[in-house]
């Protein structure tokens, strides 16, 4: 790699890294270890599909298959985060939904997103903030281009 690559590669891999740290961090402190970060992330996918959260939707959402979200609904449910509810027009077809204590993770873990989303925006003036937001879209475009 030459010197620019090295950089980009150090930055976006130690930046992913202290982000991933300070999130399970923040949300064992706020949470405790009831649950993992793979949880809570199927926890905000189940909400973001709100009224289209069938396991296949959710699945999608996450870019996992069906079987491992099976996996993990099964403990969430268990634990009491995630209640599974037949579709009232179509009984093939089942929805998920949260339960009171899975939007209060879904909310600590938004508010934790928020947080750090500040973070970063106060620390920037208005054409830093521009500049920003242009470059992570650039490269949220790159890593969904599929090969």
């Amino acid at each position: 790699m030459d010197n620019q690559q090295d950089i980009v590669n150090n930055i976006l891999v130690k930046l992913f890294n202290q982000i991933l740290f300070s999130e399970e961090q923040t949300l064992k402190e706020r949470i405790g270890n009831d649950l993992s970060l793979k949880d809570i992330h199927i926890i905000e996918a189940i909400d973001l599909c709100s009224e289209q959260s069938t396991a296949g939707s959710v699945a999608k959402q996450l870019n996992i298959t069906l079987g491992t979200l099976t996996i993990a609904i099964n403990r969430l449910v268990v634990k009491g985060y995630v209640v599974r509810q037949r579709d009232s027009e179509d009984k093939r077809k089942v929805q998920l939904a949260l339960t009171q204590k899975g939007i209060q993770v879904n909310q600590i873990h938004q508010n934790f997103h928020k947080q750090m989303v500040d973070k970063v925006l106060n620390n920037l003036n208005s054409e830093e903030q521009k500049i920003l937001v242009n470059a992570l879209e650039k490269i949220s475009e790159i890593f969904s281009l599929k090969d």
